[in-house]
This record gives structure tokens, C-alpha cells and sequence, in this order.
């Protein structure tokens, strides 16, 4: 279906004693709002700080266009007695949710819908919508029941900690509403903590991107994420308690196994910034050639001054001669390949460099560690609905906590990983798992704990 009009009708039709918010979403994901012709229903903006409204329909279902000029937001907002989906048809536009407990409000979820994208917004749900960009972004609404006006719609003001509570009157969830539009407004309503000043605050968060960008837009945002972190990478990696007890094992298993073979040539893929590829030279005790590849070429210019032979670029665009190389290691980073048929590319590539017997160490995210994302992954991948997102079982977007970029990772089933070595040329010689976030640097013997740490032999 790619009339609007058609959907429209097709909405008005169902009977909404039955007709829930997963029905409302199962029939919009059939449309492609990228290619609806909305232009005559797109509302004039008049205040380039707040956005602006077309009601399209009101019985049986609300459907209301919304035009978000630059940097514009609605307030955060109570969803109280109504939910509905949004269907991002040009630009962009967040989703920003929030927890009111005990008093205090915080920053829960953020999801980012690009072109194509729906959001669900559930009854009870606390949230604000914002236009990130400076280009206009363009939606659509889908609201049931319908609002008729926003009279008693509850809206929050961080900055002062007020709650204001909309009349009839009002156009916007927005606080740029004049006084005259507000029923109430209740001072010191509750006490705001930003999540990133927390105690208990989490290193990353979890951040969607809907529906899932393309391979080169997913190598732009990785790029970005570790320019942002280049400066301060090794303070992290080592100062970071869980981080570094893991790397540490890992780099000393690859150095224990590496102490055992006759070798010349070493190829760090993402070597970063070079730290953890001289780290395991200097535990093997051997004094083999070190090469790396790394898409950051802020990374990649500490590592050439730690003097390492480093190519600033994607592993797929890496020059690297057929049987050159006696051993790889892809650390930390085998899960930012955004794709399983790429992940297939990059792994011929590898056993191609390698010379016969050469040996490829391999760490990934587990998708059933139950310390880590993975679960929560598959479970936001499945009540989203994400496959229809693009996205692959295990996919997640995160940021760092107070960081702005944004990049992406894979957590892979343990026969996933396995499957793709061996159809890659590999011979899996051993496959243990480390603990990451619990029990860090340990050697674990559940599969449900632990990142998976492999060590393969290029078959002949």
C-alpha cells in the first residue's frame, strides 16, 4: 500500500474495541511513509521554535501531520488515557522517554527515527519528540482515542522542575504556549536528575536508530564515535576496572597461544590506538612484525607513533597482500561490521592474508550473556519489531554516557560466530568464554556469562 488517502480510509474502518497499538503498528509498518505524497497536508510553520499541526481526522482515529522546523521539540509530555505511533516521512526525530518515580524524573530511553521510521508511543508513556537536524522533518500521528484538544495534558520543564497542565486552548504541547493556555502550572513538581550525573549512571546506553542505517552510514557514525574517543581511549581501556581485567586476559591468551608458534607478521584489525597490540608482542615474549588497520585516523596516528605499520581505513578497503600474515587479530570490534553477508566478506579476507595455519583470535558479544545487552537487544529487536527495521537478531545501537556520537554493535550467537568461521575457511581450535561486565577476566564455564573469545587456524 502507497496511497495515503487509502491508508487513511483503511484506519477509519477498524473497530478500535479490539484494534490495538500492535495492530495500529503491524498495518503502518505495510506503508512506506518515505514515499507518501503528504504535500498538501504539511502545515505552514509560523514559529520557527516550535512545530506545527494539520488534524487530518479525528472519528474514529486521530491522524495529524506535524511539520518540526530545525532544533524544534515538543515539551516532555504525559501520554495519560491514549497511545499511537509516529511515522517519520522526511528528516528526523527523536524519541526521548522519561521515569517520574519517587519524585524524581530522569532520562530512561532514547530512540532515533530516520526516514521510514515508526515509534510506538504507549499509554502512560512520559516523552518528548525534538528535531535534532537543521533540515525540517516531516510525521505523522495516529492517536487513539483521538484528542480533540490537549486540556489537561501534563508537560514538564527540566530546567525549573515545573509541570504545567494544558487547557483546551492550547495548539502545542509546548511550552512556548502562552500563559492563557495553562490550567495550572505547579512549581518545585518534582526533582530532575540527569542520567549522566547519576551514581549508578551506565558507562553506554542503549540508542535505536530506526529503521537501520545502510553499511556506509554505519561506518560514518562508527568513524565519528571513535574520533570522539581517540584522545582519551587508552585512559578508558585502562582505568575502566571490568575493561581492562577483560582485555588483559585476552590479550594474554592471544600472547600465550602466540608463544608457542614460529611467527613474522602480525595484522591487528581495529588496532585502535596500538596499545593492546604492543601489550601482546611484549607478553609473548616474541619479536614478530606488527601491522594495523583501524578506521579512525585519529587511532590510527597514536598507534603509528607506537610503531606499528597502520592503514586508516575499513578492514573491506585495507591493502594487505594474499598470505602475508602469520597471524590476526580482530579485538573488540569484529561486532561494529554491520551486516552478516559483510561479516562473511571480512572473514574471506582474512583467511586470504593468511598463510596456511595462520592464526585469527576473534572476541565477540555474547547475545545470551545475561550481564550484558544481549538479551535486552533481542528483546527491544522483537517487540519493535526491528526485523522489518532492517536490523539482524542481535544488532544495537549505543552512545557513551554524555558523548554525542553514536555507533553499532553485534551480539552473536555462539553458533553464529561458529558457522561463519567454518564456511569462512577456519578451523575453530578453541572457543572460551571471558567475563565482562560480571566476573571480568575470568574464565566462565556457562554459556549464558561472558563474552566469546575464539582462537582459529586458517584451514588448508
Amino acid at each position: 500500500m502507497n496511497d495515503f488517502d487509502s491508508l487513511v480510509e483503511l484506519l477509519k474502518q477498524q473497530d478500535y474495541s479490539t484494534y490495538d497499538l500492535e495492530a495500529l503498528f503491524t498495518t503502518l509498518l505495510e506503508f512506506d511513509f518515505t514515499k507518501a505524497d503528504l504535500q498538501q497536508y504539511i502545515p505552514e510553520v509560523k514559529d520557527p521554535h516550535n512545530y506545527a499541526r494539520n488534524i487530518l481526522c479525528l472519528e474514529p482515529i486521530e491522524v495529524v501531520v506535524l511539520a518540526w522546523p530545525a532544533r524544534s521539540s515538543s515539551a516532555i509530555h504525559f501520554h495519560q488515557g491514549f497511545w499511537g505511533v509516529v511515522a517519520v516521512a522526511e528528516g528526523r526525530l527523536d524519541n526521548v522517554t522519561f521515569t517520574h518515580q519517587d519524585g524524581v524524573v530522569t532520562e530512561s530511553n532514547m530512540e532515533c527515527g530516520l526516514a521510514g521510521a515508526l515509534i510506538k508511543e504507549s499509554d502512560g508513556v512520559i516523552h518528548l519528540l525534538k528535531n535534532p537536524t537543521d533540515e525540517l522533518a516531516i510525521t505523522v500521528h495516529f492517536y487513539y482515542p483521538p484528542l480533540a484538544d490537549f486540556d489537561g495534558m501534563e508537560i514538564y520543564d527540566l530546567s525549573t522542575e515545573t509541570i504545567g497542565v494544558l487547557n483546551d486552548t492550547a495548539e502545542s504541547a509546548s511550552w512556548s504556549e502562552p500563559r492563557t493556555s495553562f490550567k495550572e502550572i505547579k512549581k518545585k513538581a518534582f526533582k530532575y536528575e540527569a542520567l549522566e550525573k547519576r551514581k549508578d549512571a551506565p558507562s553506554h546506553r542503549i540508542h535505536p536508530l530506526i529503521p537501520k542505517p545502510g553499511a556506509d552510514e554505519i561506518t560514518e557514525l562508527l568513524t565519528s564515535y571513535y574520533r570522539e574517543q581517540a584522545a582519551n581511549y587508552d585512559h578508558y581501556d585502562t582505568n575502566h576496572e571490568s575493561r581492562r581485567l577483560y582485555t588483559s586476559r585476552i590479550n594474554r591468551l592471544i600472547a600465550d597461544d602466540l608463544s608457542k608458534t614460529q611467527m613474522a607478521n602480525y595484522l591487528a584489525i581495529a588496532c585502535g590506538t596500538g596499545r593492546r597490540a604492543m601489550e601482546i608482542r611484549a607478553l609473548s615474549g616474541m619479536h614478530f612484525n606488527l601491522f594495523g588497520v583501524d578506521i579512525s585516523s585519529e587511532m590510527g596516528a597514536i598507534a603509528k607513533k607506537r610503531g606499528i605499520s597502520t592503514q586508516s581505513s575499513t578492514w573491506l578497503n585495507a591493502e594487505v597482500e594474499e598470505r602475508s600474515m602469520d597471524a590476526v587479530s580482530f579485538l573488540y570490534a569484529f561486532g561494529h561490521i554491520s551486516s552478516a553477508a559483510e561479516r562473511a566478506v571480512s572473514l574471506t579476507k582474512i583467511s586470504k592474508c593468511l598463510q596456511v595455519g595462520g592464526r585469527l583470535y576473534l572476541d565477540v558479544f555474547n547475545v545470551i550473556d545475561r550481564f550484558e545487552w544481549g538479551p535486552r537487544a533481542v528483546g527491544v529487536y522483537e517487540q519493535l519489531d526491528l526485523q522489518r527495521m532492517g536490523y539482524e537478531k542481535g544488532d544495537v545501537f549505543y552512545r557513551k554516557t554524555g558523548g554525542k556520537s553514536i555507533a553499532y554493535l553485534h551480539y552473536f550467537a555462539e553458533n553464529e560466530i561458529t558457522e561463519l568461521l567454518n564456511e569462512s575457511g577456519f578451523k575453530i581450535i578453541s572457543l572460551t568464554h571471558v567475563g565482562y561486565t560480571k566476573h571480568p577476566g575470568e574464565i566462565l564455564s556457562q554459556p549464558d556469562e561472558g563474552s566469546i573469545f575464539i582462537i582459529a587456524e586458517k584451514a588448508e
